[in-house]
């Protein structure tokens, strides 16, 4: 089962879909996305098939709330 990532590039506007097959990977994906103020979180699912929107994704990984796009 696969954690999934759904993002926009604020800059291109374009909406990218990303798997990962490690929760380690998928957590360190989020804090990437986090930390760049071009990225938007849209949803994230884990395996189980619950979706996060982006203030429960940031609070999964402890990234602090408030963006650009906020």
């Amino acid at each position: 089962m696969d954690w999934v990532i759904s993002s926009q590039d604020e800059a291109t506007g374009r909406i990218s879909e990303t798997r990962y097959t490690t929760e380690a990977s998928f957590r360190a994906a989020l804090e990437d996305l986090f930390s760049d103020i071009r990225k938007r979180v849209l949803a994230a699912e884990l395996p189980n098939g619950r979706s996060l929107d982006e203030h429960a994704a940031r609070a999964l990984v402890g990234a602090p709330h408030g963006s650009s796009w906020e």
